[in-house]
């Protein structure tokens, strides 16, 4: 199966329903995996997996229905249900995921947590928007989403509580965050604005500094488009980032010192 997100000690890993992914968001999933659950709104299948790297063994999680009867709102009933973008903490105890349901043309999204044996699930963020996240450890995420008293912006959220913190007004645009490894830092990005420039911006000690602005061609867009989507390497002073700037796809390094 497809590996979304490793455990740090390298002995699992956890998978997601690419083919639904694929059909409700094209560019995510996989178009070569036939989808079984095409025609039902909030299947009672497995929507996520653990897959043993020692021996292999694929061991379903969840069922799209788990996240559908959590904590229900009158919007989910009828409507259409995925999940994305896996993420597991530090210690590979817990996880974070994204569950999505569409009423018509509305997109709702909320951020759940959970224990890697489907205990403690959280409803972290249920203000309808939350994008792209981070762990910063095992207790706090960094979310770029929304909170209904604030709006859009990122924000550190306490896991397993309703605890969260504005960061960074000035950055009110979606991006891909993370933590430097050893905390101090964190870098993220803007989608291309309409000069077509993406800028990935480095911020420590709540100094917010752009390091590069990437441009990308009109070609790559929609589900063609190819994110900057800046990490870090082990040391946390390079940071490597996706670009179409030279007229095809390839990776670039960016050094922070």
């Amino acid at each position: 199966m497809p590996v979304y997100s490793v455990a740090e000690n390298g002995e699992f890993a956890l998978s997601l329903d690419f083919s639904r992914l694929h059909r409700l968001r094209k560019g995510y999933g996989y178009s070569n995996i036939e989808e079984t659950t095409k025609d039902e709104k909030c299947p009672e299948k497995p929507c996520i997996w653990h897959i043993n790297l020692k021996n292999n063994k694929i061991t379903p999680l969840f069922n799209y229905i788990d996240f559908a009867t959590f904590e229900p709102r009158p919007e989910m009933k009828g409507a259409e249900h995925k999940v994305n973008h896996i993420m597991l903490n530090p210690s590979g105890d817990r996880f974070m995921v994204l569950h999505r349901w569409f009423d018509g043309s509305t997109k709702y999204t909320r951020l759940v947590s959970v224990n890697i044996d489907g205990t403690e699930m959280f409803n972290l963020n249920d203000d309808n928007m939350t994008s792209h996240c981070c762990w910063k450890n095992d207790q706090e995420i960094l979310a770029y989403a929304r909170k209904n008293d604030l709006g859009n912006g990122y924000y550190l959220m306490r896991d397993k509580t309703n605890q969260y913190q504005r960061m960074w007004p000035e950055l009110n645009v979606d991006g891909h965050p993370s933590y430097s490894p050893e905390g101090s830092m964190v870098v993220t990005d803007t989608y291309p604005d309409r000069a077509r420039v993406g800028t990935v911006f480095i911020i420590k000690d709540s100094e917010v500094t752009k390091v590069a602005r990437v441009f990308a061609p009109f070609k790559y867009d929609n589900d063609f488009r190819c994110d900057l989507h800046p990490r870090w390497n082990r040391s946390g002073n390079i940071v490597c980032i996706d670009s179409v700037f030279e007229g095809k796809r390839g990776l670039y390094v960016l050094n922070i010192y």
